[in-house]
């Protein structure tokens, strides 16, 4: 884990490193740089124009200059982020995304991190030249639910955002909104290509894993969700996601699954 002492790098004009810890709870807004961020521990929840994402702590969140956004941090974060000026992005993805951590990018920052801010300046400028060609190379990954521009389509979206237990079918949402029902679901389809069913799920699903990556264990994240029964939620989650909520838990380093499997290695040993 790499957690960096605030304001630890100023840069020189190009880039700059700073720590993951600082990253408050914001509204949309925008910079003008763009902004590489990697969470070793918390969840962090990213809203756009157009998705709303869950970065896990394998992943790094990538979002280019100018990008629309608000954050939305979860337990304690630790980790790292780096600025880039606007003409050190130009090899990058031209859409805001999530890639797998590999370690050359962790060595890569934590030898970054070591390096004096007023020293050293070419050796800085070497290794963020490495960051930007790596993450260059890295294949995207889905961490997200696309969210409708249309407002009374946004509205719902923030409400199942907010309480995804909320059960209410398509009908009653659209006479909430005031949209006719045949109206919501064709602009739906139009802006996420999805039914309100499944686009519901893929909300759900999101909820799930940033509950998951926060600690719950997967019985308190169906019941969380609205689920009675517990293996419905699985299955939900497998046939989206193609691995069940364990294993996504597991494969992301979730605290849960952690200390379920700490716990279980303690009992063994005191069985033994």
């Amino acid at each position: 884990m790499l957690d960096l002492p605030v304001k630890i790098a100023a840069g020189e004009g190009h880039a700059s490193l700073f720590s993951a810890s600082e990253l408050r709870e914001s509204k949309l807004h925008v910079h003008r740089c763009g902004q590489l961020v990697k969470a070793d521990s918390g969840v962090l929840a990213i809203t756009l124009a157009t998705q709303h994402m869950v970065v896990p702590a394998t992943h790094v969140l990538w979002l280019l200059p100018a990008t629309e956004h608000a954050m939305q941090p979860h337990g304690v974060l630790s980790g790292w982020g780096i600025w880039l000026a606007e003409e050190d992005c130009t090899t990058l993805p031209s859409q805001p995304c999530c890639f797998v951590a590999t370690p050359l990018l962790h060595q890569a920052v934590r030898r970054w991190s070591g390096l004096s801010c007023t020293r050293e300046a070419a050796f800085r400028r070497s290794l963020m030249q490495v960051v930007i060609a790596e993450v260059a190379t890295l294949k995207q990954q889905e961490a997200g639910v696309v969210l409708p521009r249309e407002p009374r389509l946004r509205r719902i979206a923030q409400a199942l955002l907010a309480d995804p237990a909320d059960d209410r079918d398509a009908l009653s949402w659209a006479t909430l909104v005031g949209m006719s029902p045949r109206t919501l679901t064709r602009r739906l389809v139009q802006e996420t290509g999805l039914s309100f069913s499944l686009w519901r799920q893929q909300l759900r699903v999101v909820n799930a894993r940033q509950r998951l990556a926060a600690g719950q264990s997967v019985k308190q994240v169906a019941l969380s969700l609205g689920y009675d029964n517990v293996s419905a939620f699985i299955a939900m989650f497998q046939r989206l996601t193609g691995m069940t909520p364990a294993q996504w838990a597991a494969d992301h380093h979730c605290s849960a699954i952690d200390r379920a499997s700490a716990s279980g290695r303690r009992t063994r040993r005191r069985a033994g």
